[in-house]
């Protein structure tokens, strides 16, 4: 199942004092068809412990008229990382600008688990069957240690 999610990874390993992971996968389902981008960097910082930074880029084309109600993406900053240069857009639809990008503030009940940042990007603009968005952000990690595991959302 989930060798049919996945349609390809590209790994590239510098050895050096960096190291470069690069991944990419699809989901074409009936009703979205998706694609992420991630690209992770870990290098030795100058007092000798690593930094651990990525990329990630999504690009969503729609394919049915249930998929249009899904306009709205989340992106979560934890303690451990930060999230930067967060942006959107219209894929051959310049006319209709940048989407609405904003954040607010979980409050986790478990008192044990920091309040947390989560990131919006809405694209408000009326979009058709077969039109496409992606939304692309920065990741700096504290320390290497929280490099995440890859996950393979289902967008449906």
């Amino acid at each position: 199942m989930l060798a049919s999610i996945i349609k390809s990874v590209f790994i590239i390993v510098i050895v050096s004092s960096t190291f470069t992971l690069t991944a990419q996968y699809e989901d074409n389902s009936h009703t979205m068809a998706f694609s992420r981008t991630m690209h992770y960097v870990l290098s030795k910082n100058d007092k000798g412990s690593y930094q651990l930074k990525s990329e990630i880029k999504t690009k969503i084309r729609y394919l049915s008229e249930r998929a249009l109600k899904n306009n709205t993406f989340y992106v979560t900053e934890e303690f451990s990382a930060k999230i930067n240069k967060l942006s959107g857009s219209y894929i051959k639809k310049e006319s209709f600008g940048a989407p609405q990008i904003g954040f607010y503030y979980a409050k986790p009940e478990d008192v044990f688990i920091g309040n947390y940042k989560i990131h919006t990007i809405t694209f408000d603009k009326p979009l058709k069957i077969k039109d496409s968005i992606q939304y692309s952000y920065q990741e700096t990690f504290t320390e290497a240690a929280y490099m995440p595991l890859i996950e393979v959302p289902n967008v449906d």
